[in-house]
């Protein structure tokens, strides 16, 4: 009994652990909604979003699903599941096989038929890389446990498309501007698998390059890898999900849908049909059957053009956790702002506390500029460590003349000169943090607007 009280006592100290914040409700969905699910991975769809669509299919609203990769390279699913070790490129490839049709066995038992359901066939594991390197179609990216190159599934959109930014782009602007959807739901910029983070960014490349061609839809994040949330862990249907602690200083504008009892059952029983997921993981997927579903978007980060003076725009502070090596918590970083000025984008970080003497900072900025092709815009990738400040465009070391980097005590600061960025309207920018060999901390990806004429 007494075992029995304190974990009761923290669950419920866990449940605290969330913070209070105004959270919404999602606007109601009608018959005249196109509400379009994007899932990195097969069971993403119905872990972040089997509510919403027994609620648009109730409406009697159309809803498409489009699953980005086939979740093709999980080995720990594949050992858990097939009960056996393999490194054979067949095996793997079935692997996708089987969890593709997991899906549509799931979104069927939610009443959704597999016409509506898309399959892109990307690498699983692969696509946050191609996202910041891959975008010759004569070099595509090769998926370290299929060995393949190029879309390998029959079922796929563009089977036989090649490993690439291009190709992923295609697939989504094709998508969209043909279904029109008024919502769209997507994996958060914030998350820890960089599948789930790509994906959001080429969401927004792909309406970025559909802007006045169709009404714009609302974007709706929905979260689901995040360490340490969340909580408690498995099948409470009486809990509710709610913005963990670490989102406490964010600017995320939080929204959610509420489910019935019958809708969480529903959901409950559609996460169940995934077998080869809940061999090993089951506890952690019945996590998500829960009161709501939660959806948060970072607002754009809107830059004006301060000429001669370096103003700067701080974005929220829950960009800014790091954790302490000491005391294994999580502390808040000082500040992260932007600046635009001139003919230069600035960039600074002031850490808590001092800088470790191994300490390095990755920072990627991808520019996008109206009626360029994306593909040649360049993908920056800058870092500064102990040899100073290095910078590649995808696979290639560049040498900027005007760019620089300063850093003092708890202090850096980038400038980077516009061009070197090809001019853009818009980048997407996200900063990763080590300790020699140890990730530290990583921001999510955020939209800067960079308006030049102000």
């Amino acid at each position: 009994m007494r075992a029995a009280y304190f974990i009761c006592l923290f669950l419920l100290l866990a449940q605290k652990a969330a913070f209070s914040q105004d959270v919404k409700e999602i606007l109601p969905i009608t018959p005249d909604d196109r509400i379009l699910i994007l899932a990195p991975h097969p069971d993403d769809e119905t872990i972040g979003c089997a509510g919403v669509v027994q609620a648009a299919l109730k409406a009697h609203a159309v809803v498409k699903v489009v699953l980005l990769t086939n979740g093709d390279s999980n080995e720990f699913a594949f050992i858990a599941f097939e009960k056996r070790l393999t490194f054979k490129r067949e095996e793997f490839l079935h692997m996708g096989e089987v969890r593709y049709h997991e899906t549509v066995t799931a979104l069927r038992f939610l009443g959704l038929p597999e016409k509506n359901i898309v399959a892109l066939g990307y690498p699983d594991f692969g696509t946050g890389d191609i996202l910041t390197g891959a975008w010759d179609d004569k070099k595509p990216f090769l998926s370290l446990l299929t060995r393949v190159r190029n879309v390998p599934y029959k079922e796929a959109l563009s089977s036989g498309a090649p490993y690439t930014g291009n190709s992923i782009i295609k697939d989504l602007r094709g998508v969209i501007e043909d279904f029109k959807p008024t919502r769209i739901f997507v994996t958060s910029p914030v998350e820890t698998n960089r599948d789930h983070r790509a994906l959001y960014v080429f969401l927004h490349i792909a309406l970025w390059q559909l802007e006045g061609k169709m009404p714009e839809p609302q974007v709706l994040p929905y979260v689901i890898h995040v360490v340490g949330w969340p909580v408690p862990r498995g099948y409470h249907p009486n809990l509710g999900l709610e913005p963990f602690y670490k989102f406490k200083y964010s600017d995320v504008i939080w929204q959610k849908y509420s489910l019935s009892e019958q809708q969480v059952k529903n959901k409950h029983d559609a996460i169940m049909l995934f077998k080869s997921e809940n061999e090993p993981n089951s506890t952690y997927l019945l996590t998500f059957a829960r009161k709501n579903e939660l959806f948060g978007e970072y607002p754009p980060i809107e830059l004006n053009d301060n000429k001669c003076r370096v103003v700067w725009n701080e974005v929220g502070a829950k960009d800014r956790m790091t954790k302490n090596l000491q005391t294994g918590n999580w502390e808040k970083l000082s500040s992260l702002s932007y600046s635009l000025s001139g003919k230069y984008l600035y960039m600074r970080i002031i850490m808590k506390k001092s800088l470790y003497k191994n300490f390095g900072l990755n920072v990627y900025l991808l520019g996008y500029k109206r009626g360029v092709d994306f593909a040649k815009m360049p993908k920056l990738h800058l870092f500064t460590g102990v040899g100073g400040l290095s910078i590649h465009d995808k696979d290639k070391t560049i040498f900027v003349k005007d760019a620089d980097f300063s850093f003092h005590n708890r202090k850096m600061i980038f400038r980077i000169p516009l061009v070197t960025m090809g001019g853009p309207d818009y980048v997407m920018s996200y900063s990763r943090a080590a300790f020699g060999d140890l990730p530290l901390d990583k921001t999510a990806w955020r939209i800067l607007i960079l308006d030049k004429n102000k």
